[in-house]
């Protein structure tokens, strides 16, 4: 995975420090990223459940991605599917770097 990330774990949890849980804040820890709540909270714990999941995604987004290119030869600027385009913009997205 490239550098510059958080090392996880990463988890959701609904409980604010104390052990409490939280009206307005979801922490996910460990290296705790705190998302306050919407006035509705509707979408709180599936942009929890994402946020956790991002290392993961990230590292296998790269690697296929890293796979793909290697294995047909294919160069950054020669990728004509649109969903492995949209994957390394979403990859430079996450670097903050532009494809």
């Amino acid at each position: 995975m490239s550098e510059g990330f958080t090392p996880g774990d990463w988890y959701v949890s609904e409980l604010e420090t104390t052990g409490q849980k939280s009206e307005f804040y979801i922490f996910i820890e460990p290296g705790v990223a705190v998302i306050e709540r919407s006035v509705t909270g509707e979408h709180d714990m599936n942009d929890a459940r994402l946020l956790a999941a991002a290392k993961e995604l990230y590292t296998h987004a790269e690697a296929l991605l890293a796979d793909v290119m290697q294995r047909y030869g294919i160069a950054a600027d020669g990728l004509t599917c649109p969903h492995m385009r949209g994957l390394a913009e979403a990859i430079a997205k996450a670097r903050g770097t532009t494809c």
